[in-house]
């Protein structure tokens, strides 16, 4: 049975989150792990099934969530621990609009495969494309939403609140 717990900077396993952080997202895509547990408007939590399996790191604005760091621990894939933890994560934030921002799936790239099995990941899950695309350190992602759709012009006032803070 997967529990979750709320992590902050004295979380039992601050030091196993961060480093599955330093190891599941490319240096490009990472902000500074402490700039993370700091922020006003975001939230961190742990996922555990008798062990620590991944964890998930959102951003909240209104009515509107992002998911920005969100990984399972390389032993744990593939057993469906990651479309679980997604609907905890569904159920728990179920009054939000859920986005996700993941490398734009483009055949030119060296991890092509990855980010094809990581879209389909999200739209088996009941995500859906949107039109929203953008570039952050010279990486294309697009959005992909769950709930109701998200329009550009909240996407852009979403970031525009967040990074206010």
């Amino acid at each position: 049975m997967i529990n979750m717990e709320i992590v902050n900077k004295d979380h039992r396993d601050i030091g196993e989150v961060k480093r599955l952080y330093d190891t599941a997202f490319p240096l490009n895509e990472r902000v500074p792990f402490e700039k993370l547990l700091d922020h006003q408007q975001s939230q961190m939590i742990a996922f555990y099934d008798k062990e620590f399996i991944g964890f998930v790191y959102m951003y909240n604005d209104k009515d509107i969530i992002s998911i920005a760091y969100y990984t399972i621990k390389e032993d744990f894939r593939n057993q469906g621990y990651g479309s679980s933890c997604l609907q905890m994560i569904h159920e728990l934030k179920n009054e939000y609009r859920i986005f996700v921002d993941i490398e734009k799936t483009n055949d030119n790239v060296f991890n092509r495969e990855q980010r094809y099995r990581r879209k389909s990941f999200y739209i088996k899950n009941g995500y859906k494309e949107t039109s929203i695309q953008y570039k952050w350190r010279n990486e294309s992602y697009e959005i992909l939403s769950y709930g109701s759709n998200l329009t550009e012009k909240e996407f852009d006032e979403f970031w525009d609140h967040i990074l206010k803070r």
